[in-house]
């Protein structure tokens, strides 16, 4: 497989909390305009493979993406996908001509045949006030662990789709209303962001295990741990896990590691 896709980048979330996905903040941090959202991109990055195998891959298959510029709203990408052996693909995004903006790992191999299983950490409640997301306040996080939070996945969600025209997204997998990996993706972010107060904030990395596929209408919890916290280039970081369960059968779907910038340096002093 050497296979070439091209199409348009959607940003679904314009009034994000993260307002690094708004055009004014955005603008603030450097960025000429606002960030299309890291799930959306690992989507894009793995969109001809599951083109290609669809419930095989959301079943069992890994991926590790890396982005490594920004990807822009309404402006066309490009993804190159070659299988470097079987069952093994590499993929790389570019947009406007530039250099790769994100680039992914793909394997149909489990990394480990056995899924996590749940802890049954407090649910959090999204209506309760949020500590800034400062590294005291992380490592705290780190040290008596994280909250765990809720969604249900449905074709109205707004990772719903992560093309404009929902009728791109082609493979039968999506018509019968399984969830994509912007939504499993960003429903790890969802959690991550809600265990602290953090605008803006950047995903740069996603390393993702698929255990089961996600049909319409479950209702998903997901449990967070903070593996590491570091200061690169006066950005704070987080590495963080979170695992994606059906809140009634406890069913694993994803496993999902983050790196964040969990505080991003001020413009005024990069």
């Amino acid at each position: 497989m050497h296979n070439t896709w091209e199409s348009k980048a959607f940003n679904q979330v314009p009034d994000s909390e993260n307002e690094i996905h708004g055009d004014t903040v955005a603008q603030e941090f450097g960025f000429k305009g606002a960030l299309v959202p890291g799930a959306t991109v690992a989507a894009y990055l793995v969109h001809p493979v599951i083109e290609e195998l669809g419930h095989e891959f959301l079943s069992r298959g890994t991926f590790s993406a890396k982005f490594l510029a920004p990807v822009y709203d309404d402006v066309d990408f490009r993804v190159e996908t070659v299988e470097e052996a079987e069952g093994q693909y590499s993929a790389e995004l570019s947009q406007a001509g530039r250099q790769p903006c994100a680039s992914a790992r793909i394997d149909l191999t489990p990394l480990d045949p056995n899924p996590p299983k749940l802890r049954g950490d407090e649910l959090g409640d999204m209506e309760a006030e949020r500590k800034p997301a400062t590294p005291e306040v992380m490592r705290d996080l780190q040290g008596r662990g994280c909250k765990a939070f809720e969604d249900i996945w449905q074709e109205q969600h707004q990772m719903g789709t992560y093309l404009q025209d929902p009728s791109l997204m082609a493979h039968p997998f999506y018509r019968d209303k399984f969830a994509n990996p912007a939504f499993l993706i960003g429903m790890s972010n969802f959690v991550f962001a809600s265990n602290a107060q953090m605008n803006p904030w950047i995903l740069v990395e996603a390393h993702c295990q698929n255990f089961e596929a996600l049909a319409e209408g479950r209702k998903v919890l997901g449990e967070m741990e903070i593996l590491k916290l570091f200061n690169r280039r006066g950005h704070d970081f987080a590495d963080a896990r979170i695992n994606l369960f059906d809140t009634v059968s406890r069913v694993c779907f994803s496993s999902i590691r983050l790196r964040a910038i969990y505080k991003v340096r001020s413009a005024k002093t990069s």
